[in-house]
């Protein structure tokens, strides 16, 4: 682990806050600036800023992750991606597991007390553990998201040729865990200059040894579609254990910040279940500690050879 990522796993993995993000800021942009990068902070409300590296409207694609983080959920979260359909029986599961253990509780709580306060007590938690999952006490472990995708945006920064970094805009959205507020933001400002850039967002890269390039159907009409699978191919090799798997948008459910971009690419790690399929777990919990290095460097190395390319 090179000097940069071992200091924001250890010191910046809560970015959460004002105070958070503001001081996660000031180290990226010592880090970025001895490096040759400019940063633009583009500020759309009093606390939401996505950071910006190079020309949006010359670069030819555009890299991104979010770097805003979430409270601790408590229960960890499990979603099955392998199709739409899977996917919907797994959030069904998982917030109908949650609304069951309340219930539950509130069947035990009611052989004590009086049936009404039973009620009114497990009402009062359930919207307090609501409340948590959207705007409470912030989740202290973050590895995989998006630590994740933080540190393969500047694990490539750090790595690619000067003469190559005007192909690039390396964008850091904020509030993704608050409704892809940031990205939205882009979106609308900078809509005619991006319309036709491929966006390609890294969110929950480090755990999972099947790393999907979840792709729309504009970019595989495009020019670029090639140049990313040979890159692939060329670093995705037997002589690993990871294993790259190119799908369509239609196909895998996943959602993050480039949904809401007509040519977005999702990049992200999975794990494999017998018969259900691919998964993403452990995030939004403390049990979000997992990092794998090996993930960020094929990622690295993939973006950079893809840059070659076009």
């Amino acid at each position: 682990m090179n000097k940069n990522i071992k200091d924001l796993v250890d010191n910046y993995q809560i970015r959460k806050t004002n105070k958070q993000k503001i001081s996660f800021i000031a180290w990226l942009r010592k880090i970025t600036d001895s490096l040759g990068y400019d940063l633009e902070i583009d500020k759309y409300n009093d606390h939401g800023r996505n950071l910006i590296f190079g020309d949006v409207e010359k670069a030819d694609i555009i890299l991104t992750a979010h770097y805003d983080t979430q409270p601790n959920g408590i229960i960890p979260r499990i979603s099955f991606m392998s199709n739409p359909i899977i996917y919907l029986i797994s959030e069904i599961c998982t917030y109908g597991g949650i609304l069951g253990i309340f219930l539950l509780f509130r069947f035990a709580l009611s052989k004590f007390i009086d049936t009404g306060i039973s009620y009114t007590v497990t009402g009062v938690l359930l919207l307090l553990f609501i409340f948590q999952n959207i705007t409470g006490f912030a989740n202290k472990h973050t590895l995989n998201d998006n630590t994740s995708g933080v540190a393969t945006i500047l694990t490539i920064m750090e790595d690619l040729e000067i003469h190559l970094r005007k192909k690039v805009c390396f964008v850091f959205f904020d509030h993704e865990e608050l409704g892809f507020l940031g990205s939205k933001n882009f979106k609308d400002k900078y809509h005619s200059k991006i319309m036709d850039k491929p966006l390609i967002n890294f969110d929950c890269v480090s755990d999972g040894n099947y790393m999907f390039f979840i792709t729309k159907k504009k970019f595989k009409n495009s020019k670029y579609n090639e140049a990313l699978n040979k890159s692939i191919e060329c670093n995705f090799t037997k002589k690993n254990d990871k294993k790259a798997l190119v799908e369509k948008a239609s196909k895998v459910i996943y959602t993050s910040d480039q949904i809401l971009f007509s040519n977005g690419i999702a990049i992200t790690a999975m794990n494999k279940a017998p018969i259900l399929g691919y998964y993403l777990s452990r995030i939004h919990s403390s049990l979000d500690r997992v990092f794998d290095e090996e993930n960020i460097k094929l990622l690295k190395n993939t973006m950079i050879d893809f840059i070659r390319k076009i």
